[in-house]
C-alpha cells in the first residue's frame, strides 16, 4: 500500500501494477486568490425599471431599513410592499422614513428627488424616505450580509439628502427606475469587508 495525496495524483500518473514508479505528466500550477473582499461605494449608472417602488440614490448615502436586529443601511432600493402595506426591502425589513417605517398601502406612488412619497391618485403625502451618510465608511460601517451594513457608532450618522429617483435601479443591487427612465448604479468606496 502506497499513501498518496491529491496533489500526487494530479501530478503523476500511477501505473496499474507498479505503483512505485510513477510517470510525471505535467507541472503543478498554483492559483493566486484574493486575500479578502473589498466593498466599493462608487456611484454606478442609472437604469430604468418598471416598478414605482424601485428607488435609487444618486451620489453618496444609504437607505435606512428596520431589521429584527435594529437599523441597517443599504444602497439597494428594490422595494416592495409587505403584507401590511409598508415599504419593504425583501428579506430584510421595513424602509424607514423620517418618522419611522413608511406605510403606503398602495404601489401607486410617486417619489420626488428629495425622497417625498405621495399618492399618484389622491396626492396624499406618505412620508419622506430616511437617507443617511457617514463620514468614513471604512471605520463606521460593517458589512453584514449581501449589500447590508450596520453602523459601528465610531462616528456620526447624519441625515443626508441625495437625489432620489423613483423607478430606478441602483447598480447591481437594486431594481429602481425613475420617471426619467434611468437606473442608479451601485455605490463604491473602498472598504475592507
Amino acid at each position: 500500500f502506497t499513501q498518496t495525496t491529491f496533489q500526487d495524483e494530479m501530478i503523476y500518473r500511477i501505473g496499474n501494477t507498479d505503483k512505485s514508479n510513477p510517470t510525471q505528466i505535467g507541472r503543478m500550477n498554483c492559483i493566486v486568490t484574493g486575500d479578502g473582499n473589498v466593498t466599493s461605494y462608487k456611484q454606478g449608472g442609472l437604469t430604468p425599471t418598471a416598478s414605482a417602488l424601485d428607488i435609487a440614490l444618486e451620489g453618496s448615502g444609504f437607505f435606512a431599513v428596520e431589521t429584527g436586529n435594529g437599523i441597517a443601511y443599504t444602497r439597494n432600493g428594490s422595494f416592495i410592499l409587505d403584507d401590511q402595506g409598508y415599504l419593504y426591502l425583501d428579506g430584510v425589513g421595513r424602509v424607514m422614513g423620517t418618522n419611522g417605517p413608511i406605510y403606503l398601502g398602495t404601489d401607486k406612488i410617486t417619489c420626488d428627488t428629495y425622497g417625498n412619497l405621495t399618492s399618484t391618485e389622491t396626492g396624499q403625502f406618505f412620508g419622506k424616505i430616511r437617507t443617511v451618510d457617514f463620514q468614513d465608511y471604512n471605520t463606521e460601517l460593517e458589512k453584514t450580509t449581501g449589500d447590508m451594513f450596520i453602523w459601528q457608532s465610531a462616528g456620526c450618522e447624519y441625515s443626508y439628502a441625495p437625489e432620489v429617483f423613483r423607478g430606478l435601479q441602483c447598480g447591481r443591487h437594486s431594481g429602481i427606475y425613475g420617471d426619467d427612465g434611468y437606473r442608479a448604479g451601485a455605490s463604491e468606496r473602498g472598504s475592507g469587508s
